[in-house]
This record gives structure tokens, sequence and C-alpha cells, in this order.
């Protein structure tokens, strides 16, 4: 075991068990990582010895490297009836975007009366209007 340097000189008697005490864990420390490095090194040798050269390690083969693939959509393919329903709102969505609360409030009731395409008409006039 390496010598443990003396507390300086002029310490008061606490602060010299504090220095004392703190070299006496920094050497329990490097023991305790000069034995976790030996075992480590351990380790891998039985591990290196264990495989032949080579070959890869038992377990989960390696997938050959390749361009990666690319990922499959979330969305998936959607239908012509959501398609047409999309396009519907964007162009509701757009018309309506501009006019005031009150236009909006009128659009909205025609559209629950008599439908989508009667508000969107209405909408797209009001928008001309403005």
């Amino acid at each position: 075991m390496p010598k443990r340097s003396p507390a300086p000189e002029g310490l008061g008697a606490s602060l010299r068990r504090a220095y004392d005490a703190l070299q006496q864990m920094n050497e329990a420390i490097k023991g305790i990582h000069q034995a976790v490095m030996q075992q480590a090194q351990e380790l891998t040798n039985g591990l290196e010895s264990e495989v032949p050269s080579g070959s890869t390690p038992k377990g989960r083969p390696r997938a050959p490297k390749s361009a990666p693939e690319k990922a499959p959509s979330k969305t998936g393919r959607i239908s012509a009836k959501q398609k047409r329903a999309r396009a519907f709102q964007g162009k509701y969505l757009n018309a309506v975007r501009n006019l005031s609360k009150g236009e909006r409030g009128q659009v909205k009731k025609v559209k629950l009366e008599k439908g989508g395409d009667a508000a969107l008409a209405l909408a797209t006039q009001l928008q001309q209007k403005a």
C-alpha cells in the first residue's frame, strides 16, 4: 500500500481527522477500482476463449449489412370517401376562415339545416361580398 501523506501543518485537530479520513477513503476506492478492473479483465479473457475466432457469439444472428429499409407508413391508404371528405373539409375551412363570427354562425346554421354543399356555397358567396 502506498504511504499516506501527512496532514499539512497548521490544521486544527478536527480538520486533521477529516483529512486522514479522506485519505483512508481514497485508498479504499483505489483498492475497489483495482479489484473491479481485474474482474473485468478476467471476464473479457473468459469470453474470448469461448468464442472461436471468425465467428459470432451465440444468440441472435447478425443481420446482413444493407441499406436501411423504408419505415412502413403509419396512416395507410385512405378510401375514396375519406379523400372526398377531407377535400370538402379543406374547401369549407378555407371559405369560413376569413368570415366574421356572425357570418360563421349563419354558415353553421345552413350546414346543419341544408347540408355541407349549401353551407359552402353560402360561405363563398359571403366571402366574395367582403
